[in-house]
C-alpha cells in the first residue's frame, strides 16, 4: 500500500507495475509521483533528485516566519517539489543537529588545541583528546602537552587553581561521606547516601 505524498491528503495511491514500478498515481486526488523521493512523477528516464539539505532548510525556515496561511502554503510547495517524506527527514535531521550543538555548547568544553567539544561523564579531569590526542585539564581547559609529567598540574602547590582537584568526587577513608569539588573552588563535604 502507498499512500499519497501530497501534503493533506490522505489517499491511497494505486502503483504502477513493470516499466512504471516507481510510479503512483493517488486514487483520491490523482496526484502522480515517484515512489523513491515522492515528487511530482519525473518520468523514467530521470532519476530521483535528491534536494541539497541546506536549501530546504532555508525555505522551511523562511516560511516559518510568515503568517500561518502563507507558511502552509509554503511548506505544501515544499513538499509537492521535494517529497513531503524527504522535506520532513531533512527538517528533522536539521532540528537534531540544532539540538546537538546547543547541547554541546552548554555542557563541553573544547580541546585547547584542536577544538574538538569534549564532554566527561565521570573520572578525572585529565582529559586526552580523542581526536588529535593533546592532553588537558577540564576544569580550566588548559593544555598540559608542555608538561613532562601531566599529573604535576593537579598537584598540592604546582601553581594552578586546579591544586589536588584531579578528581570532582572523592570518597574519604571511613567511606560515610562524599567529598566533591563545586564551582566556587570550595571543598564541600556531604553524608554518603
Amino acid at each position: 500500500m502507498q499512500w499519497c505524498a501530497r501534503l493533506g491528503c490522505t489517499g491511497a495511491a494505486r502503483r504502477g507495475d513493470g516499466r512504471y514500478a516507481k510510479l503512483a498515481t493517488c486514487l483520491q486526488c490523482r496526484f502522480a509521483f515517484c515512489v523513491y523521493c515522492l515528487r511530482a512523477w519525473h518520468g523514467n528516464v530521470s532519476g530521483c533528485e535528491s534536494p541539497s539539505s541546506h536549501v530546504v532548510v532555508e525555505a522551511w525556515i523562511a516560511a516559518e516566519k510568515l503568517p500561518e496561511h502563507e507558511r502552509d502554503r509554503a511548506h505544501a510547495e515544499l513538499a509537492m517539489r521535494y517529497g513531503r517524506a524527504t522535506v520532513a527527514v531533512i527538517v528533522q535531521r536539521y532540528r537534531d543537529e540544532q539540538a546537538t550543538l546547543a547541547y554541546l555548547q552548554e555542557n563541553a568544553k573544547s580541546c585547547p588545541y584542536c577544538g574538538q567539544a569534549t564532554i566527561k561523564s565521570a573520572g578525572c579531569n585529565h582529559m586526552t583528546c580523542g581526536a588529535c590526542r593533546g592532553h588537558f585539564c577540564y576544569l580550566c581547559g588548559e593544555g598540559l602537552n608542555h608538561l613532562p609529567n601531566f599529573y604535576a598540574h593537579w598537584s598540592e602547590g604546582g601553581g594552578t587553581k586546579c591544586g589536588m582537584k584531579l578528581f570532582d568526587i572523592l570518597v574519604d577513608e571511613d567511606g560515610d561521606t562524599v567529598v566533591y569539588y563545586d564551582d566556587d573552588s570550595d571543598w564541600q563535604i556531604q553524608p554518603f547516601d
